[in-house]
């Protein structure tokens, strides 16, 4: 193995900031000694020069020769910022944008805080960034949301043009669409879009740990060991229960030359950790020639849990702590029955009309498509031989499985009622759901039904459709939703 400085340092910054409403948006990134007076030099400068400062968050990342690394993050508006060096932001260039650019607000930046910026690594660069967004996105999710991973950015909804994309990050010359990880802060008001290099194995780690001095620094220490030498793209703590617990999460990108057998060791070393609280768990692989879930289930590890099974779980616990009040039983009332059930939790419940051309587009394409991501998916017509509960009546172990399922596909194809009264269901319980239909009965269904986001197959050309669904049972898989729209 050996460790290689990562190619993919590539990121775009989008925010909720809209221009319009300032100036001219700017984001800096300044990587500082964790001492004291640091980050007031960096910002009395800014104020000193007219910035108008709109987003600020510093964090304390990690160590390097016994010296922490403070991280500084500012989006600030520069459109009371002028001077005879850089101008104003009056002119404009041809696409609208001023024509200022702050070189000499950098290095005042520098010359205040010579004592306290640090080098990049591997150089003798100042640890400081600048760059104008251009982007901004209106849509904000839940906190769930906040820090999450999409390997198919770009195949969704993105407004930002991808030919933008490839010309400005990989310079003209990328094949496909490029990988990305994105980061959020708690508030949503930005997000990072880091575009990730073809060449590499990322993993995403989700760990509870013990709210203690030290927890992230062994398992930092466990990542950047020579053993594993990996590299640490991103990680980001989140507290669950105040003085108890934290989830940590961290990006990966793994050293050339890792194989399937240094990834075992590496996950039976975080087994280890004595400030794992609950599990650790594997969010996402990208790039990978082996299934880094399978090699994580075939280790019988003590703390290692798949995501699916953490949601499914933290959403039980969530209906028993906070059972609902009177009016909400009344709006919910058909999912009182529907207990929670840990061997379903692993399910991809399928609905669809049991008719030739569907059952065939089922049983042979896209059931086959969802679980070789390693998740089951079952059909109405198949739960007398999944459920051995013969005893129980058929729309109760409907419900029992929609209630657990990690989400639902429907085929809404000859507008089944069964299929709708499945669909409705798990819309009640808000469960996550994938629509897909015939291309040439789309048009016959009812009109409300036609306006959810379906996926259109035809049965003589699934190429695009096999590509489109994947992606969407991976979102789905990975707790992700497209955020920018």
């Amino acid at each position: 193995m050996s460790l290689e400085p990562s190619p993919s340092r590539k990121e775009l910054i989008v925010t909720t900031i809209n221009p319009s409403n300032w100036g001219d948006i700017w984001n800096f990134s300044i990587k500082l000694k964790n001492e004291a007076g640091a980050v007031r030099s960096v910002i009395d400068t800014l104020v000193q020069h007219n910035v108008n400062i709109l987003v600020y968050e510093s964090l304390t990342e990690y160590a390097n020769d016994d010296v922490s690394t403070h991280n500084l993050f500012v989006i600030a508006d520069l459109g009371n910022y002028s001077n005879i060096y850089d101008g104003t932001t009056d002119t404009r260039n041809h696409v609208g944008k001023p024509n200022i650019r702050p070189n000499y607000l950098i290095s005042e930046i520098i010359s205040n805080s010579y004592d306290f910026i640090r080098m990049t690594e591997g150089s003798n660069r100042w640890g400081i960034s600048a760059q104008r967004l251009n982007y901004f996105y209106s849509i904000k999710r839940d906190r769930e949301k906040i820090v999450f991973n999409d390997f198919n950015l770009l195949s969704g909804k993105l407004r930002i043009p991808k030919t933008e994309i490839i010309d400005n990050f990989y310079d003209g010359v990328y094949a496909k669409t490029p990988a990305c990880y994105i980061t959020s802060d708690t508030e949503e008001k930005y997000i990072n879009i880091r575009f990730l290099s073809d060449d590499r194995i990322y993993v995403l780690l989700e760990i509870s740990h013990r709210e203690e001095i030290g927890a992230i620094s062994e398992l930092m220490g466990i990542i950047a060991s020579d053993q594993f030498a990996m590299n640490i793209e991103s990680s980001y703590s989140r507290i669950f229960n105040m003085s108890e617990e934290s989830i940590w999460y961290a990006m990966l990108e793994l050293p050339l030359g890792f194989e399937k057998s240094d990834f075992a060791r590496f996950l039976t070393a975080i087994d280890k950790s004595k400030y794992i609280k609950d599990y650790f768990s594997i969010r996402d692989t990208l790039n990978s020639p082996f299934d880094a879930e399978q090699v994580a289930l075939g280790l019988n590890l003590e703390n290692y849990r798949t995501s699916s099974t953490i949601r499914t779980e933290a959403k039980a616990n969530e209906r028993r702590e906070n059972p609902p009040t009177s009016n909400q039983e009344v709006s919910t009332s058909f999912d009182t029955d529907a207990e929670y059930d840990s061997k379903l939790t692993n399910v991809v419940f399928a609905a669809l009309p049991y008719r030739d051309k569907t059952s065939t587009m089922y049983s042979r394409f896209w059931k086959r498509m969802v679980e070789k991501h390693g998740i089951k998916c079952v059909a109405a017509n198949e739960l007398s031989v999944a459920n051995p509960d013969g005893d129980e009546d058929i729309f109760r172990t409907i419900k029992r499985y929609i209630a657990n399922c990690q989400f639902l596909i429907a085929d809404v194809t000859h507008a089944n009622a069964n299929v709708f009264l499945e669909l409705g269901y798990a819309m009640a319980l808000k469960k996550p759901y994938i629509l897909i239909c015939d291309e040439d009965e789309f048009e016959s269904l009812p009109f409300d039904i036609k306006a959810f986001d379906c996926l259109k197959y035809r049965s003589y050309d699934l190429g695009e459709f096999e590509k489109h669904l994947d992606s969407k049972v991976r979102a789905k898989l990975t707790g992700i939703d497209q955020i920018i729209s």
